[in-house]
């Protein structure tokens, strides 16, 4: 925990931890689906460390997907697991591009990488979560956070944008 506080940069650094936005800004390299119950409504109604961690979350796909897999577009899932009452955060892309030690494996990937998924991992542990990252069949990174599913039933929640391959997955722009 002192390791996550002492590797923050999130002391007025994360104004508005609005995930749309920031994918948004880059549509040529990531999209964002929310999973039925998710909606963005649901997680600005999340404490601001949930916010500041999923926004980091986001921000660390993007910039892996930018960095390693250059031409790739990485995709982000935020849904929610009801029997464990944690929202997992996915995000994958192709291997294409992928550096060779990205390839090398997981482990090493989270260990030995520098200190973005290193980060990444002791910021999830710290809220009561963990962060895996597998390599097959595509670059996966996938996080779990505890949270208050009340957030997720606020009857502020907007309807539908759109299915995005399932019946309980909405994509938005």
């Amino acid at each position: 925990e002192v390791l996550t506080m002492l590797r923050s940069d999130d002391q007025g650094t994360v104004i508005d931890p609005d995930i749309d936005r920031l994918v948004a800004a880059r549509g040529d390299t990531a999209e964002l689906r929310y999973l039925e119950p998710v909606t963005a409504e649901a997680l600005h109604r999340c404490g601001a460390l949930e916010q500041t961690t999923i926004y980091r979350f986001v921000q660390e796909a993007i910039t892996n997907a930018v960095k390693h897999a250059p031409g790739q577009k990485v995709t982000i899932k935020v849904g929610f697991d009801e029997a464990d009452g944690h929202l997992e955060l996915t995000a994958s892309n192709p291997h294409t591009g992928l550096a060779p030690a990205f390839r090398a494996g997981a482990q090493q990937l989270v260990t030995g990488s520098g200190l973005g998924l290193l980060g990444l991992r002791e910021r999830m542990e710290a809220m009561g979560g963990d962060l895996t990252v597998t390599t097959t069949p595509e670059f996966t990174l996938r996080a779990r956070i505890p949270i208050d599913s009340a957030v997720l039933t606020d009857d502020d929640s907007e309807g539908a944008a759109g299915t995005a391959g399932s019946p309980d997955e909405q994509e938005r722009p």
